[in-house]
């Protein structure tokens, strides 16, 4: 090995060491460069290793670290290649000493250049390519931090490509392969990209207290830094870091300072954005006088101590509280409040004193508010013993053998009376000689608290104010008494409502809740009515859901066991069913339906309660209970009854048809309100009929497949209110609502009250019914039928099964059911004929059909096709326009056809139903002239693409609504 040669390995090491000081620096310091707002750039020349002056080799480009073929990385380089590689120098080509070197990869052998730099995005651009005349094209691919890029190209000269990469683990890897040749690499430049500093900085506020500032929001960013400067100085320490939104108040300022503020967003990876561009200089001006304190009130008067309360003041950041001994003498401050009331706990109150505040903001403070005088300490009385209890509300004195509620005393069980929040109350006094209208009390959304024996009560009441509005509700026992909604409750000054109420108390505490704007009460009278005495007969009151209430005809077959149980009792008692859809414990007493059953109930009634499907709805907050609120509902049900000498009897609710599809078993409908209820009547001692479990058994007795028959199962055009038919595994049929109604009473049987021996014997039969006999049908029209049948022994109800005669191997299909052996049949066709026949059914199945009958329907004298001027008419029909109006030459005719409209619903169905008159939200006549008779009417409503319901009225008899769907 030649000297020169020697001289040159150590000149080359000797540079790469200094190189690698420079760089180590840069990396030493990535903690700190990932916080700077100014973008750091790292650059390496790669190439041969410098030689001496008249020697060959490549000299390292100025602000460049050097990189030879030999360049290894190591972690304390922090850069360096992964293999050592070939390298050439082509000074003669070019001065620039960038592109005038390279290291040299193997063909098709991928190499990797690594530099540790911080956690970032960056710009990576890459030189590769040979200035040599005589040199081939280089084709160098690049993957960077595993993710590929273009290729860079290169033929006779140094080609460039930036590309973009992220680091998540502190190095970037670049691996370039040839493609077919030798990959180049002559040059890297890594740049961070810092995020965007934010944009539209603007302040939205300035005040005493605080500036407040937003700005528009950066993409990748996922927090901000605020910074601030005073009096022109450049931002040093954020004053608030990783602030997520996009707006920020600064509450650390101080009057007459001015404050430039700035802001700079941050990547995922820690990097920092240039700061934005300065806000406008905020100048914090003096706080304004606060607005002077209204509405001071004395609201109680202790034995040591006195309660202030007053409105707020605009501006105010907290009150001061001054006290005289006279009104005009001198007021001496006694403390401060940020809140909107102060206890004196030094306040003399076996004298009267004034009392006086002021808002202030700093150092600023209002003017003296006006006084408010306190009331000399008077122990509040004892509730006194009697069936009256009057109570007079004010500052001023109590009319005579009313109790003076004229301080805000907080409910105590040893006084009996008292207010829920005494905070939320205060006291007015008009100065006038009326005692019970010049003053009053506000008492706004707390309680009014009386401790008095369970009993019914009447309620009346005095409210209003000589010279202010009165805008009051008041509930009562969770049921709202007064209602402001109305206007009944809303009076004008110097006007007062006055009103009585009755309440049935059940827990020995009268809560009354006040709301409104503005809820001024003077007096209340509670007077103890007088007790009760048992009826000539017991009466069964009924309160529940759905599943209980009785049912109008139009909602045929639907119906609850509230209407089916009286059937299976003697006429020894009366049966009141209170029971209504969509109701829970808690609604039931909310909407007063309780209160209402408790103020009728007698000594020896019975209250027979089922509740749980509702009360389960959580979805619906006004029917919602859970199971431990369903509990304390549930024993004001039990309490209120046994209070006034009834007997209560829970029933738990029954399943819905929901079962398991494998097993054909049901399972148990809300099983945690069955357990609550149970639980109840173990801890009230009440009797509880187990409807559940009772339920279930019969659904499983007979299957899944029969209880559609229980439930509200029903085909469609066979019952007015389920044109569309129902497929309802709630709600119940006669039929089902009768057998949960046997199940009930059959379990009220075997109870130990005299209430048992009303229960009528109620075995379920051994056999199905035998098939009806004598089956008949009269008053046959074109369109219907009377059906007439033998009462059968057993039977619950009846089905009734036709089919047309023209079609005789086709199936019978159900078209009613009746609970009587009688059904007036409609839906025929005129002039067509059929066979009908009629079943029994009772709790043990279906009997055998009875014989079939044939009936032939007639034809119509008069028919008559409604629909628009001009349109198709049936054929057989006489035309009805909105034009056709009755004279007495036509003999038809719609009497008057103002506001009526017609449409024409197309082809797609037949003359007589595409077309129609309407009259909307009002009512029309159609008058025919006949002869006098009995005559049958049948009638088309409805809407081809729409739902109509239609009321009819015949000869001043109203057959009910017809509803359609479309």
């Amino acid at each position: 090995m030649s000297k020169r040669l020697k001289r040159s390995m150590s000149l080359v090491l000797a540079v790469v060491m200094v190189f690698c000081t420079v760089f180590a620096g840069f990396t030493n310091e990535q903690a700190e460069a990932a916080q700077t707002t100014q973008a750091q750039m790292w650059k390496f020349d790669f190439g041969s290793a410098p030689a001496p002056a008249g020697s060959t080799g490549g000299p390292v480009a100025d602000g460049y670290i050097g990189i030879t073929g030999t360049t290894l990385y190591t972690p304390e380089k922090g850069y360096g290649l992964d293999m050592n590689l070939a390298s050439r120098f082509r000074g003669a080509e070019s001065p620039d000493n960038v592109i005038n070197d390279f290291v040299l990869g193997g063909t098709n052998v991928p190499f990797v250049f690594k530099a540790d730099i911080p956690n970032g995005n960056y710009k990576v651009t890459l030189y590769s390519g040979d200035l040599l005349q005589t040199t081939s094209t280089y084709k160098t691919k690049v993957t960077i931090e595993d993710v590929a890029g273009e290729s860079i190209n290169s033929r006779r000269a140094v080609e460039s490509k930036a590309y973009h990469a992220s680091v998540a683990d502190g190095q970037l890897n670049i691996q370039l392969t040839g493609d077919g040749t030798f990959s180049v690499l002559n040059a890297v430049i890594i740049e961070q990209v810092l995020p965007s500093a934010p944009e539209g900085l603007m302040l939205t506020s300035i005040s005493a207290s605080e500036v407040s500032m937003k700005w528009t929001a950066v993409t990748d960013a996922v927090y901000y830094h605020v910074y601030r400067t005073t009096g022109g100085s450049e931002p040093s320490a954020p004053i608030a870091e990783q602030i997520k939104e996009t707006s920020y108040s600064d509450a650390n300022v101080s009057v007459g300072d001015s404050y430039t503020y700035y802001v700079s967003s941050v990547n995922a990876f820690g990097q920092q954005s240039p700061l934005s561009t300065a806000s406008e200089a905020a100048s914090i001006p003096m706080p304004q006088s606060p607005v002077v304190p209204t509405n001071l009130a004395v609201t109680e008067v202790n034995a040591a101590s006195t309660l202030l309360a007053w409105g707020a003041s605009a501006g105010a950041a907290d009150y001061v509280i001054y006290r005289s001994d006279a009104v005009d003498g001198t007021y001496a401050e006694i403390g401060q409040s940020a809140a909107l009331s102060y206890i004196d706990q030094t306040a003399n109150t076996a004298i009267v004193q004034y009392y006086k505040i002021k808002a202030r903001n700093g150092q600023v403070l209002s003017d003296f508010s006006a006084y408010a005088a306190s009331t000399v300490y008077m122990p509040p009385i004892v509730l006194p013993d009697g069936d009256v209890k009057l109570f007079d509300f004010g500052k001023g004195w109590a009319a005579d053998g009313y109790v003076s509620v004229s301080s805000a005393a907080a409910y105590s069980a040893e006084r009996k009376y008292g207010f829920g929040d005494p905070a939320k109350v205060s006291f007015v006094d008009r100065g006038t000689a009326d005692a019970l209208r010049s003053d009053f009390s506000i008492i706004k959304d707390t309680s009014f608290i009386v401790d008095l024996p369970n009993a019914d009560y009447t309620v009346s009441l005095i409210a209003g104010d000589l010279n202010g509005v009165t805008d009051i509700s008041i509930t009562v026992e969770n049921i709202e008494k007064v209602k402001r909604l109305d206007g009944n409750a809303v009076r004008p000054a110097g006007q007062f409502l006055e009103m009585s109420f009755d309440i049935a108390l059940v827990d020995g505490q009268l809560n009354f809740e006040f709301a409104g704007t503005a809820p001024k009460i003077n007096a209340l009278v509670i007077t103890k009515k007088a007790e009760r005495t048992p009826g000539e007969l017991p009466t069964i009151y009924l309160a529940g859901d759905s599943t209980v209430q009785t049912y109008d005809p139009y909602w045929l077959p639907q119906a609850g066991w509230g209407q089916m149980i009286p059937s299976f009792f003697s006429e020894n008692v009366i049966f009141k069913n209170h029971a209504i859809g969509g109701r829970s414990t808690k609604n039931f007493i909310s909407e007063g339906r309780l209160d209402e059953v408790l103020r009728a109930i007698k000594p020896g009634d019975y209250f027979l309660v089922q509740f749980g499907h509702n009360d389960a709805t959580i979805s619906v907050p006004d029917r919602y209970a859970s199971p431990a609120d369903y509990k304390n509902y549930l024993k004001m049900y039990v309490n209120g009854a046994k209070q006034r000498g009834a007997t209560p009897i829970l029933v738990t609710p029954m399943g819905r048809r929901s079962f398991n599809a494998e097993t054909g078993k049901f399972n148990v409908s809300f099983p945690e309100y069955v357990q609550a209820m149970k639980e109840v009547g173990q801890e009230l001692d009440v009797n509880v009929v187990d409807l559940s479990t009772l339920s279930i058994a019969y659904y499983d007795s007979i299957g899944p497949a029969a209880t559609l028959s229980v439930f509200l199962h029903t085909p469609a055009g066979v019952y007015g209110a389920f044109p569309n038919g129902s497929a309802d595994d709630t709600h119940f049929q006669e039929y089902g609502a009768i057998q949960l109604a046997r199940m009930l009473s059959a379990a009220i049987k075997q109870l130990d009250l005299p209430l048992a021996q009303s229960v009528k014997e109620i075995e379920l039969p051994a056999n199905v019914p035998a098939k009806p006999t004598s089956l008949i049908a009269g008053s046959i029209s074109n369109a219907g039928a009377l059906l007439k049948w033998d009462k059968t022994a057993t039977a619950d109800i009846y089905k009734i099964y036709r089919k047309l005669s023209s079609e005789p191997d086709s199936a019978y299909a159900m078209i009613g059911t009746s609970t009587l052996p009688t059904l007036n049949m409609g839906g025929l066709v005129e002039g067509n004929s059929y066979y009908v026949y009629v079943t029994a059914v009772n709790g043990k199945g279906e009997s055998a059909p009875s014989d079939p009958i044939f009936i032939q329907t007639k034809s119509a004298l008069y028919k008559y096709d409604f629909g628009t001027i001009g349109g198709v008419v049936e054929a057989g029909y006489t035309e009805v326009t909105r034009n056709t109006i009755y004279t007495a030459e036509r003999g038809y005719g719609i009497t008057d056809s103002t506001g009526m409209i017609d449409r024409d619903r197309g082809a797609g169905t037949d003359a007589l139903r595409r077309d129609f008159v309407a009259y909307f939200g009002n009512s029309y006549e159609f008058k025919v002239d006949l002869p006098n008779g009995y005559y049958s009417v049948k009638t088309y409503t409805g809407d081809w693409i729409g739902s109509t319901k239609t009321n009819i009225n015949i000869e001043n008899k109203d057959y009910g609504t017809v509803s359609s769907g479309k």
